[in-house]
């Protein structure tokens, strides 16, 4: 059908619009037709069939072709055994160990704040000389919420705050938070 359309077409374009004559537009629209008949002839009726996900799935890795005669051939049977055999994953092969040179402290639970009392109310943080209304706020986003955890700081934990508290994280240590914590935790515990 499409050979035959195009036959039509490419006779009836060249009749009209061509400097060919209409004998000549036939002859070129039956060469037209034909070639492209053959062509989509060819592609259809080849027999090839039509791809789906399995053509596209990797293959199998198998032991390396010619591997086992090279080996048997340099005289080691243990290596020709070994380079016989199927190449694949090695079942549920895990990490036992942490690598060498690996720096301490680099567990990201190691870094996350202590989880405050279910049960416990937030302390005013504010009390705290130094602690304003956003910092109180920076505060607890960092989960702390507690006079207890305050006073648990240490350095590294407030090198920390001080990098997520911004312009006022000076006054942790200028203004004694640490000291200032466990003062009122004290008394918060002596009136409760």
């Amino acid at each position: 059908m499409t050979a035959l359309g195009t036959f039509v077409l490419v006779t009836v374009a060249l009749g009209f619009f061509g400097s060919t004559g209409w004998l000549g537009a036939v002859v070129m629209g039956l060469v037209m037709g034909a070639l492209l008949g053959a062509i989509i002839f060819g592609l259809v009726e080849s027999g090839t069939m039509a791809m789906d996900g399995s053509d596209w799935a990797p293959a199998v890795p198998t032991a390396l072709p010619g591997a086992a005669p090279m080996a048997e051939a340099l005289g080691d049977p243990e290596v020709a055994a070994v380079v016989s055999e199927d190449i694949g994953p090695a079942g549920d092969a895990q990490l036992d160990t942490p690598r060498e040179g690996m720096a301490e402290g680099r567990n990201i639970y190691d870094r996350l704040p202590p989880e405050p009392e279910a049960q416990a109310e937030p302390d005013n943080l504010r009390a705290i000389k130094g602690v304003g209304v956003k910092i109180e706020g920076a505060l607890n986003d960092a989960g702390i919420t507690r006079f207890e955890q305050i006073a648990a700081l240490d350095d590294a934990r407030i090198d920390e705050l001080s990098n997520q508290i911004g312009r006022g994280a000076a006054r942790i240590r200028g203004d004694d938070w640490v000291g200032q914590a466990k003062e009122l935790a004290r008394n918060t515990k002596g009136t409760a």
